[in-house]
């Protein structure tokens, strides 16, 4: 453990959005980073995935309003692939019944 502590600057532990972000500033800042995560996939509240089946959720990524436009320029977000969609329908709920779920447009008439 003593060699692999003295080979990183700082070790961080998940590779949710929040890590990804403070390792990134820690490498621009010429620091050896390592990120350590527990699951298959990094991203944490910012992934999309099927929780149910047939519906894909984002986790948290409706609350990108918290997430500090200067990240997004300082670490050039935008030209590595950063793509915000805005959504019509802010909430779905799915339900057991196959098929069946309750909608929410932005719109109040379409959601009637």
């Amino acid at each position: 453990m003593k060699q692999l502590i003295n080979k990183f600057d700082a070790i961080i532990i998940g590779a949710g959005h929040n890590g990804l972000v403070a390792a990134n500033y820690l490498a621009k800042a010429n620091k050896r980073v390592l990120i350590l995560e527990q699951r298959h996939v990094v991203g944490g509240a910012a992934l999309t995935e099927e929780l149910t089946p047939g519906f894909k959720f984002s986790r948290c990524s409706y609350v990108l309003s918290l997430f500090r436009k200067g990240i997004i320029k300082d670490l050039g977000l935008i030209s590595k692939g950063l793509k915000i969609h805005y959504r019509d329908i802010p909430s779905l709920t799915p339900t057991k019944e196959v098929g069946k779920y309750l909608l929410f447009h932005s719109d109040e008439k379409k959601t009637i």
